[in-house]
């Protein structure tokens, strides 16, 4: 694809830790895009992204809020999760499913560049396993989101900002070689429903038991259970949790 023939000014940052700038370290489209110039056009489908398939990646993504999240959709077809900003340092539950998540994995830490992403990212590296987070980071853009009336603090763009070409870029060194090492992603609602855990009699009791089971907090509603169990077990795990799961109801 032709470079626009703007000259571009490189960011401040860099990405995953490199000292050389986002600018030297893209294709020319990603640098010229319109997101990368901080032009009414971000947000859009970055170059070249009708043509590809969304990465199915090795790990978890997690981001700060939903808008960051839907985002990531148009780019991922592994799980995303969102911190909800500073809302989970006050969520036992929610920082419970994410040290569970950490135990045998590695989670993808992608917040915004600002001071209040940097603040996310430090105290969740510190409440984490050692070694269990990989971090990603955005470079600084100035400019605003078409959703959003005034500008933030800094005057930057979050990561719902970024072009979508720049973001796959970013993402492209963790995708799953296999669907073995993919992120798990295979227990659907009808599922649970079908094992009893869903609708019907004594189905908050069983997802209780299944949470136990799993290691995960016991007042995980529904849809945030099914996300969890496919995170931390997949197939295989959630049919061994399922099975104990009976033999205690047995026993009662």
């Amino acid at each position: 694809m032709r470079s626009c023939g703007m000259p571009c000014r490189p960011a401040r940052t860099s990405i995953c830790g490199s000292k050389a700038s986002p600018a030297s370290r893209m294709r020319p489209s990603a640098r010229c895009s319109p997101a990368f110039r901080g032009t009414a056009a971000r947000g859009s489908r970055g170059d070249g992204m009708e043509k590809r398939e969304r990465l199915v990646l090795k790990y978890p993504v997690l981001v700060e809020g939903k808008y960051d999240r839907i985002r990531l959709s148009n780019i991922v077809a592994s799980p995303v999760l969102t911190a909800d900003g500073f809302a989970v340092f006050n969520s036992p539950q929610k920082k419970k499913l994410l040290r569970r998540l950490t135990q045998d994995g590695k989670l993808i830490l992608l917040t915004d560049s600002d001071a209040g992403g940097r603040l996310i990212r430090s105290k969740l590296k510190g409440y984490l396993p050692a070694g269990s987070t990989i971090d990603l980071y955005i470079p600084k853009i100035h400019g605003r989101e078409r959703r959003k009336e005034k500008w933030s603090k800094e005057g930057l763009l979050g990561v719902e900002g970024m072009d979508d070409g720049l973001l796959y870029d970013l993402l492209s060194d963790y995708a799953a070689a296999d669907e073995e090492n993919a992120a798990r992603g295979e227990i659907d609602t009808v599922r649970l429903y079908e094992d009893g855990f869903l609708g019907g009699t004594g189905s908050a009791e069983r997802r209780r038991l299944l949470a136990a089971e799993l290691g995960l907090p016991d007042d995980l509603s529904a849809k945030a259970l099914l996300q969890a169990v496919n995170l931390v077990a997949g197939a295989a795990g959630y049919e061994r949790a399922v099975r104990k799961v009976k033999e205690t109801l047995e026993t009662l």
